[in-house]
C-alpha cells in the first residue's frame, strides 16, 4: 500500500458524512451492498485472482477482497498453517463465516506510518477461495466494520 491508500482512506471518511445512498457491487463471487466506493479493481493473471479495494463510507473502514476460483486452499488445516506462517503477529482462530468454515486473524499493520487495525478472514466457498482484509483506525471501528461487512456481503 502507499500514500494513495491513506489519501483515499481519509477522503472517504470525510465524504461519508454527506453520503447516505447504498451501492451494490455484483461481482462474480460476491454481492456487497453498502455505502461504499470501489477504489480499485485488478485481475491478477499470474495467480488468476480478482482483487478489490472497497472503502465503506458508512463505517470509514476499508475492505481488501481477493477471490480465486479453483483454489488449492481447500484444506482448513493447511490454510491455518499457511496464514500463521505468512502473517506473524496475527491471532488466528476458526469461525463460521456466512455459513462456511473460516479462519480469522486479528492484528495490526503499519502503512505509510499509520497504524491500522486489521481482520484477515480466509475461507473457501462454492469452489472459490476468499481472503478479506478489513482495515480500521481503532479496534472499536474494526469490530463495527466486521459486523457491517458480514451483514452486507452475500456469497455466490
Amino acid at each position: 500500500m502507499n500514500k494513495l491508500f491513506i489519501i483515499i482512506f481519509g477522503t472517504m471518511i470525510m465524504l461519508s458524512l454527506d453520503s447516505s445512498a447504498q451501492t451494490i457491487f455484483n461481482e462474480f463471487a460476491f454481492r456487497l451492498r453498502c455505502k461504499c466506493t470501489k477504489e480499485q479493481f485488478q485481475y491478477n493473471a499470474k495467480n488468476k485472482s480478482y482483487n478489490y479495494l472497497i472503502v465503506d463510507e458508512g463505517t470509514g473502514a476499508m475492505y481488501k477482497i481477493i477471490t480465486k476460483k479453483n483454489s488449492i486452499y481447500t484444506n482448513k488445516k493447511f490454510m491455518l498453517e499457511l496464514f500463521k506462517k505468512e502473517t506473524p503477529g496475527y491471532n488466528f482462530r476458526e469461525i463460521i463465516f456466512k455459513g462456511y468454515e473460516a479462519i480469522i486473524g486479528k492484528g495490526a499493520e503499519v502503512i505509510d506510518g499509520n497504524s491500522l487495525k486489521t481482520y484477515l478472514i480466509n475461507f473457501f466457498s462454492n469452489n472459490t477461495f476468499y481472503t478479506v482484509t478489513i482495515y480500521a483506525f481503532d479496534y472499536k471501528d474494526l469490530e463495527n466494520a466486521l459486523n457491517s461487512f458480514t451483514n452486507s456481503i452475500t456469497l455466490k
